[in-house]
C-alpha cells in the first residue's frame, strides 16, 4: 500500500502503525532489509532489543546500527539466521516449513506421470525476465521420451511457444502453483519466487540470475545451478540452462537408484 503513496498523509499513516507496535511489548526486534522505513518501524516498535543486520543509508545506520555476525553471511538466509543466533543457539534447517501439499502434489503426479518439468516464465522486472523464444530452446533441449514439460506463470506472464510444452501459465491460484512446483522432478525458472519455493520443497531447480548476486540471492539449496550470463537474463545462452538441468536430472536419478 504505502509503496505507492507519498507525501505527509503517507508518511502520517506509517507513523502512526509504527507506533502501534509499541503495543505489542516485543523482547525482540530484527531488521533484516536496513532501509529507512525498516529502521524506523524497528526502532519505533519499542523492542528491548533490537538487532539489524545491515544498513543501505545512513538513516537506518544511525537508528539501529548493524550487530556483528559470526560466520559467513553472504546470503540472505545465512546473515537472518546468524541475526537469530544472537537470541538463540538455533541451527539452519535444511528446508523451512511450507504449507502441506501432499494431496495436489499427488493429484499432478496423477496428472502428469513420467519426469516432470516445470518452467516459469515470467519475473517481475523485465531484466529478469528470459524471453519466451529462449525458453522454448530450454524446453526443445529437454524434451525426451517419458518426460512432460509444463509452463507456470502468473496472468500476463508469456507461455512457452513449443508444440510440446503443456502451458498453464495463468492458469492456477498460488497454493496451486505450488504444487505444481513441489509435484516437479526438475523446476527451470529465472530470478524469481518459484525458485525459492521448489528449495522449500526439495526440487531440484535451475535459476537464470541476472543483475542480483546470486551469491546473496540464490535459492537456498544444494541441489540447485545458476545460470548467470550478465546483468540481464537474456544474456545467458539457452544451452548453458540445458545442460545444468540435464546435470541436476541426472545427479537425481543416480541419488535415487
Amino acid at each position: 500500500r504505502w509503496k505507492n503513496m507519498s507525501g505527509p498523509a503517507a508518511f502520517r499513516e506509517q507513523w502512526a502503525q509504527w507506533m502501534r507496535l509499541r503495543q505489542l511489548n516485543f523482547d525482540v526486534g530484527f531488521d533484516f532489509q536496513g532501509h529507512s522505513k525498516t529502521a524506523l518501524a524497528l526502532r519505533l516498535s519499542g523492542a528491548k532489543r533490537r538487532i539489524s543486520t545491515r544498513a543501505t543509508d545512513a538513516l537506518a545506520r544511525t537508528l539501529n546500527p548493524p550487530a556483528a555476525l559470526a560466520g559467513d553471511v553472504t546470503h540472505e538466509v545465512d546473515r537472518a539466521m546468524a541475526a537469530a543466533r544472537l537470541i538463540s543457539p538455533l541451527e539452519t534447517p535444511e528446508r523451512p516449513i511450507m504449507p502441506n501439499l501432499d494431496a495436489e502434489v499427488a493429484a499432478f503426479r496423477a496428472e502428469f506421470p513420467g519426469r516432470l518439468i516445470t518452467i516459469q516464465t515470467g519475473a517481475t522486472e523485465s531484466v529478469k525476465r528470459f524471453a519466451p523464444e529462449k525458453w522454448a530452446e530450454v524446453a526443445a533441449g529437454l524434451v525426451a521420451p517419458g518426460t512432460q514439460i509444463v509452463a507456470v506463470g502468473g496472468p500476463g506472464d508469456p507461455e512457452i511457444p513449443h508444440d510440446q510444452v503443456i502451458n498453464r501459465v495463468g492458469a492456477y491460484d498460488l497454493r496451486t502453483s505450488m504444487a505444481l512446483v513441489a509435484a516437479s522432478h526438475l523446476h527451470v525458472a529465472a530470478d524469481t519466487g518459484t525458485g525459492h519455493m521448489a528449495a522449500a520443497y526439495g526440487v531440484p531447480v535451475v535459476s537464470v540470475f541476472s543483475k542480483n548476486r546470486p551469491e546473496r540471492f540464490r535459492p537456498y539449496t544444494t541441489q540447485g545451478r545458476i545460470i548467470h550470463g550478465g546483468m540481464r537474463a537474456d544474456d545467458s545462452d539457452p544451452a548453458d540452462v540445458i545442460h545444468a538441468a540435464q546435470e541436476l536430472l541426472e545427479e537425481t536419478c543416480a541419488s535415487s537408484s
